[in-house]
C-alpha cells in the first residue's frame, strides 16, 4: 500500500509540475548523450588550442630566424598531440577521441 501512495504522488506531483517521466534506460541514455557531447566538446578545444601553439611556435621560430637565432622549435608539432589511449573511459568514447589522431 505504502509503494502504491508513493507511485501515486510521484505521479501526481509530475503531472502538476509537467515534468517528464522517463524510465532508468532513457535517463541512462541521455546521461551517456551528455557525456558524450561533453568529450566531445573537450576534443573541439583540444584541437583548436593544438593550433594555436603550432602557430605561435612556428611565429616564434620565424621570430628568432629573422633575429639570426636558432629556431628552438625545429619541428614545432612534434609534441604537441594528445590521445588520452591511457585513460580507462578512452575505449566509450574512441569515436570522438579518434579526432586527436588525425590532428
Amino acid at each position: 500500500m505504502k509503494f502504491l501512495n508513493l507511485l501515486r504522488e510521484t505521479f501526481s506531483r509530475s503531472a502538476q509540475t509537467q515534468d517528464p517521466v522517463y524510465d532508468d534506460l532513457t535517463l541512462e541514455k541521455i546521461l551517456a548523450m551528455e557525456d558524450e557531447l561533453l568529450v566531445s566538446g573537450l576534443v573541439d578545444n583540444v584541437l583548436r588550442l593544438q593550433d594555436e601553439v603550432l602557430e605561435l611556435r612556428m611565429a616564434v621560430n620565424e621570430l628568432s630566424a629573422m633575429l639570426g637565432m636558432e629556431e628552438p622549435f625545429p619541428d614545432p608539432a612534434s609534441d604537441i598531440a594528445f590521445t588520452f589511449e591511457d585513460y580507462a573511459a578512452h575505449k566509450r568514447y574512441t569515436h570522438v577521441l579518434d579526432r586527436l589522431v588525425d590532428w
